[in-house]
């Protein structure tokens, strides 16, 4: 860089320091993320025996990764993340005994992962995600007891090793898109503490740039694998701290365990896209801090938990494309939260309430098609002025199609096909008319009803657009 010259002390470039009070000369910091960087990484940076951070994220360093950095002796953060280094991972960092983060995410790294690294035993945090590891995951992980680990977007195999179970202090797991096989490891649920978050696990006297202060909250991720989860094992629910869990496109079978209604923090559960069967356990009322549920594409039966609008904070709901039957809880339209409301596709019964559009103010998407629902469509709808999809086709509702649906100024979609609505004469028509207001919408399926008398006139129509 042009601004490393003789005219300015070394100490005193641009990204780098000298903090260390007993040896005021030697460097401890090179801090010189999204510098616009290129080359590869000098193994003379061995020879910098006092640096403790290393951070040269967002840059273009390609080449292999120096061993030399297993000199480093004082190094407490290496983040290389966001390159195009390649080669493998050095095992010589097993000798930096003193590393805090190690972050390698988004580069071209191969091979194994080193067992050494599992002698690092202060490593709090490991990023090793998108990159072209292979191989198995080193069962010499278990003994770093506080880690945030990522093993994410790579070409590992074999299964997750048991002795994971051992991280008793784990505050977060992502091995999403490999390629692992077998199931979830008891011991890892046996292990996880009943509270953890990042910041309990992080020293909080470290400069703001340190990788580790990267707040992520207590997840679970391991899905899109090859053949990898038979069922979800009950010793999920004593993860308690789990606030994000994705278990969606595996080849679950069995049925969902109460020991999920443990998980009393959970935010995000998607279980979507398996072969799960059975009924949804009434424990999985006790998530009040769940804002995403989606259980569709599966062969879920029976009726959804009376209770389920004790879920007050959920803001999506999806079931489609299961078995359930029986009416829809009353509570579940008392959720003024929802935004996604998604039911396709089931055997789902009873009515819609009168008031809906007011009881769900906040509503986005309503798809309950493929059902066996029945009565009115309730005129409040309307309410909910952010509705942009409506699709109650495939039903047994009946009557008069609200004439009001033209104040959605939202509003894309209106599927209202195969029920049993009726239009006799103008009054009856007039939602035509209203729809015109509506300049947004893209479909209008009504086939198969009960309609009948005379369209309204194109210049009823064509006044009423010019009115909008």
């Amino acid at each position: 860089m042009n601004s490393w010259n003789d005219t300015v002390r070394f100490c005193q470039w641009p990204g780098v320091a000298c903090d260390d009070p007993d040896h005021r000369e030697r460097v401890t910091t090179l801090a010189l993320e999204s510098m616009s960087l290129r080359g590869v990484i000098s193994p003379s940076i061995g020879n910098l025996t006092y640096l403790g951070h290393l951070l040269l994220s967002n840059n273009s360093f390609y080449g292999e990764i120096p061993p030399e950095i297993g000199r480093l002796a004082q190094l407490k953060d290496l983040n290389l993340s966001y390159n195009a280094l390649n080669g493998t991972v050095p095992v010589s960092l097993g000798l930096c005994t003193n590393l805090l983060g190690i972050d390698f995410t988004g580069n071209l790294i191969s091979g194994n992962v080193p067992g050494q690294l599992g002698s690092l035993l202060k490593l709090l945090v490991l990023n090793l995600g998108v990159n072209k590891l292979v191989g198995d995951i080193t069962p010499f992980l278990g003994n770093l007891s506080s880690l945030l680990l990522d093993l994410s977007s790579n070409k590992l195999t074999g299964e997750i090793p048991s002795s994971l179970g051992k991280l008793s202090n784990l505050t977060y797991l992502d091995l999403s898109a490999n390629k692992l096989v077998g199931g979830i490891p008891p011991s890892l649920g046996n292990s996880l503490p009943a509270a953890c978050s990042i910041s309990q696990a992080m020293p909080s006297a470290e400069p703001s740039h340190r990788i580790w202060q990267t707040s992520r909250p207590f997840s679970f991720w391991i899905y899109q694998t090859t053949a990898f989860l038979e069922i979800i094992p009950p010793l999920l629910g004593r993860i308690v701290p789990l606030q994000y869990l994705f278990l969606n496109n595996n080849n679950l079978t069995g049925s969902l365990p109460n020991s999920l209604g443990n998980l009393a923090s959970l935010i995000y559960l998607d279980l979507s896209s398996n072969s799960l069967s059975g009924s949804i356990p009434p424990s999985i009322t006790n998530l009040s801090s769940l804002q995403v549920l989606d259980l569709s594409f599966n062969y879920l039966v029976g009726r959804l938990p009376e209770d389920i609008g004790l879920l007050t904070s959920l803001e999506f709901f999806q079931v489609s494309e299961n078995g359930l039957s029986g009416p829809v809880p009353l509570s579940l339209y008392s959720i003024s939260s929802l935004k996604t409301l998604s039911m396709a596709y089931n055997q789902l019964s009873g009515t819609l309430p009168l008031d809906i559009g007011d009881t769900l103010p906040n509503l986005i998407f309503i798809g309950m098609a493929s059902n066996r629902l029945e009565g009115q469509i309730p005129w409040s709808l309307a309410n909910a002025t952010s509705l942009g999809q409506i699709d109650l086709s495939r039903n047994n509702f009946s009557g008069r199609i609200p004439a009001n649906l033209g104040n959605l100024p939202y509003l894309k979609q209106v599927s209202l096909g195969n029920n049993s609505l009726e239009a006799r004469d103008a009054e009856d028509w007039e939602f035509i008319s209203s729809l015109t207001n509506c300049s947004q919408l893209e479909e209008l399926s009504l086939f198969e009803n009960d309609l009948g008398g005379v369209l309204p006139p194109p210049s009823l129509i064509s006044r009423s657009s010019s009115r909008a």
